[in-house]
C-alpha cells in the first residue's frame, strides 16, 4: 500500500528517527527501496498505520548486505481492523 513508512535502525532502538535514520515511503506499487548502502548488516523496519496489524512477525528484517548486492521482495503483510461496541 502507499504511503506506508519503511526505515532503516541504525541504532537498534526499535524506532524511526527520521531525522537521524534513512527512510522511505511505499509508493502506489507498495515498493520501497534505499540505494548506495555500505555492506553492513542491517535492521529493516516498518511503521505501522492507525487501525492496521503487522502480521506474520514481519514487521523488521535484519538485512546482512554485501557490496552491489540487490534485494528484492523483503515484504511487510498487514491486516485493517475495526474496533465496535456491542
Amino acid at each position: 500500500m502507499a504511503w506506508w513508512k519503511v526505515c532503516i535502525d541504525l541504532n537498534n532502538d526499535w524506532n524511526c528517527q527520521e531525522q537521524s535514520e534513512p527512510f522511505n515511503l511505499t509508493n502506489n506499487d507498495w515498493y520501497y527501496e534505499f540505494n548506495s548502502l555500505a555492506t553492513w548488516i542491517y535492521k529493516i523496519l516498518e511503521i505501522s498505520h492507525q487501525n492496521w496489524i503487522i502480521t506474520n512477525n514481519s514487521w523488521y528484517y535484519n538485512i546482512d548486505l554485501s557490496n552491489w548486492e540487490v534485494l528484492i521482495n523483503k515484504n511487510f503483510w498487514n491486516f485493517k481492523f475495526k474496533w465496535w461496541n456491542k
